[in-house]
């Protein structure tokens, strides 16, 4: 067996295609951060609906700074995850080239081939 590696991409965090979820974030720190542009709002000039809203922006933006600091730590191999899944694809000996490239292209932990 071959191992193949690869680093997490964004788009594979956001639909938390790897675990890590950068929605799930932007969701906790924007509802927080509304919550309380909201409540101060009362007291505020623009009142709580518009600080309400920028507290959501603020809160968006700030779980993106966070990951975008903390994205170094995403960067490991994909054997390092826990569920292994074993496929056996049985196909004639010129078709293994295309299946091997498939596998790839979807990021297949590790490939082995039988001649």
């Amino acid at each position: 067996m071959e191992p193949t590696t690869r680093s997490i991409s964004l788009s594979d965090s956001i639909c938390r295609a790897e675990g890590v979820g950068v929605i799930d974030m932007a969701a906790i720190l924007g509802t927080i951060f509304a919550v309380l542009g909201a409540s101060f709002g009362f007291e505020l000039r623009w009142g709580p609906i518009l600080w309400g809203l920028i507290g959501l922006a603020a809160g968006v933006c700030a779980s993106l700074i966070l990951f975008l600091m903390g994205g170094k730590r995403l960067n490991h191999k994909a054997s390092d995850t826990k569920a292994v899944v074993m496929l056996i694809i049985h196909c004639e000996q010129g078709d293994s080239h295309k299946a091997i490239q498939i596998l790839k292209q979807f990021s297949a932990i590790s490939i082995g081939n039988l001649d």
